[in-house]
């Protein structure tokens, strides 16, 4: 959208806050606590306030329900164990929010170009996940990979998320560096696209 190509640091923490704020309920503090299982940018409204609240449950699970799951979701956004249909754990959405804050920082669709099963492949079988830029700044770069860690238990909790979000809204110098990662596009777009090339390359032999 025009209003994610003005996005800024204040704003990007603003929504990615909303999110971990959502969630974090969804998880910790609902009556019935609710793994989400399908959070991605589309199922995430922009408020007529410019806040952001989180909407289709339709892939969703309530907590204790320990059978394995049926694949469901969008593979871009979908955590490793929830594509091979293991048993599933709230942390399948801390993966999810991952993507979700790398979209909102590159403005670019994860895994473009790929088939769903394609992506499957190279998450699972290959490790691969949405190219960071060399030039993001440290602190997003360290939050996206932990948050989509194969080692579910090394995912931070939404709770350490927020934390860590408030920690940066305090955090002169990354403001500074974080605008000029979002406004310099032309200067890393080729990180993502060159990353892409490699990976269509890959599915040709699938």
């Amino acid at each position: 959208t025009k209003e994610s190509e003005k996005l800024e640091f204040s704003q990007l923490l603003s929504w990615s806050r909303d999110i971990g704020l959502g969630m974090n309920y969804l998880h910790e503090e609902a009556p019935v606590a609710v793994i989400h299982r399908d959070l991605k940018s589309k199922n995430v409204v922009i408020c007529s306030d410019f806040t952001l609240k989180i909407c289709d449950f339709g892939a969703s699970r309530f907590f204790g329900e320990t059978i394995v799951m049926t694949i469901t979701g969008t593979y871009p956004w979908m955590a490793p164990e929830l594509i091979q249909g293991l048993p599933t754990s709230e942390l399948c959405d801390v993966y999810s929010f991952g993507v979700v804050l790398w979209e909102m920082l590159t403005r670019e669709v994860p895994f473009k170009g790929l088939q769903g099963f394609q992506v499957a492949w190279v998450v699972v079988e290959n490790g691969e996940r949405p190219t960071i830029p060399e030039c993001c700044p440290g602190r997003f770069s360290s939050l996206m990979r932990r948050c989509w860690s194969s080692t579910v238990s090394e995912r931070p909790s939404f709770y350490d998320i927020i934390g860590e979000l408030n920690s940066m809204m305090s955090d002169d110098d990354l403001g500074a560096t974080t605008n000029h990662f979002l406004g310099s596009k032309e200067e890393w777009k080729s990180d993502i696209e060159e990353k892409r090339k490699e990976l269509q390359e890959k599915e040709k032999e699938l």
